[in-house]
C-alpha cells in the first residue's frame, strides 16, 4: 500500500487525502496545532503534528500549507525526502523555488480544486521525473489531471482553483433569485445545486454554445433572460472577474 504524506490538511489537503483513501492509499496528515488531531483521525488518517515524520513514511509528499509556509515546511523535510517525488499545491511557489528549497527531492507544482472531494478535481501539474506515472496515478484519485507548462501555471490557478468559489458566487444570486420568485428556500437550494450539476454534465457533451442554443429557443423565457444578462454586462463581467482571478495568481508567481 503506497502511502502519501500530506503536509498541512486544511480543506484541500483533506480533499487530496481522502481522495487517495478511497484509491487504496494510506494517508499520513499534519497540522500545525496538535489539539486538533483527532479531526484528522476521524476522517481516516494517520495524524502528526511533524511534518519530518509524516515526510519520512511517505512515497509521495504532498505540502498543503499556504505559500508563505513552503519555506518553513521544506527545511523540515529536506533530509528525509531524498529522491521522493514533493508536490507542493501552493499557489505561486515555482518550480525553480521548489528546487532550490528540497534539491535532493523529485519536485512537482499542482493545481486542484475542492472537486476533488468529489473526484471532480481538474487539476494542472507541472514537472518531470522518474515518479511522473505515480504523481499522475495520485492526483488522478482526485479527477483529471492535465499536464501543462509552468508557464500556464497561474491561468489554471485562476480559472480551475479559484473556478468553484466564483461560480459559488453566481449559485449565491440564483438562490435569491429563486426565494424573490416565491419559491421555498430548501427547494431553492436543491434546485440550484441539481441545475449546476446537470449543466457540468451536458457541458461534457457539448460547447456551452450549443448547449445554450438548444435551451433558448425563439421567443422563448431563456432568451429573454440571456438578453437582459446581456444588456447588464453580465458576461464581460463573469470574464472581467475570472480574468481578475489570473492576474493575481500571475502576481503570486
Amino acid at each position: 500500500m503506497p502511502v502519501l504524506a500530506v503536509l498541512g490538511a486544511g480543506r484541500m489537503g483533506r480533499a487530496l487525502g481522502l481522495a487517495a483513501l478511497r484509491c487504496g492509499w494510506r494517508v499520513v496528515a499534519t497540522r500545525g496545532r496538535c489539539d486538533r488531531l483527532e479531526e484528522l483521525e476521524r476522517l481516516g488518517f494517520e495524524a502528526t503534528c511533524s511534518n519530518r515524520e509524516a515526510a519520512s513514511k511517505a512515497d509521495v509528499v504532498i505540502i498543503a500549507v499556504k505559500p508563505w509556509l513552503v519555506e518553513r515546511v521544506a527545511g523540515e523535510i529536506s533530509g528525509v525526502v531524498k529522491g521522493k517525488p514533493v508536490v507542493s499545491i501552493a499557489a505561486g511557489v515555482s518550480l525553480e523555488k521548489l528546487r532550490s528549497l528540497l534539491p535532493d527531492a523529485e519536485v512537482y507544482r499542482a493545481m486542484p480544486n475542492l472537486g476533488a472531494l468529489y473526484g471532480l478535481s481538474a487539476t494542472a501539474v507541472a514537472g518531470s521525473g522518474p515518479s511522473k506515472k505515480l504523481v499522475e496515478e495520485l492526483l488522478a484519485c482526485a479527477g483529471e489531471v492535465f499536464w501543462i507548462d509552468e508557464a500556464l501555471m497561474p491561468a489554471w490557478t485562476g480559472l480551475a482553483g479559484s473556478g468553484p468559489g466564483i461560480l459559488a458566487g453566481l449559485a449565491d444570486a440564483y438562490m435569491e433569485a429563486c426565494i424573490a420568485s416565491g419559491l421555498a428556500r430548501e427547494a431553492c437550494s436543491r434546485l440550484v445545486a441539481l441545475v449546476f450539476e446537470a449543466t457540468g454534465r451536458l457541458l461534457r457533451d457539448k460547447r456551452p454554445a450549443e448547449l445554450r442554443d438548444d435551451v433558448a429557443t425563439p421567443g422563448g423565457t431563456t432568451i429573454e433572460g440571456l438578453v437582459e444578462l446581456e444588456r447588464r454586462g453580465g458576461r464581460a463581467a463573469l470574464i472581467d472577474a475570472l480574468l481578475a482571478a489570473v492576474r493575481k495568481a500571475g502576481r503570486l508567481g
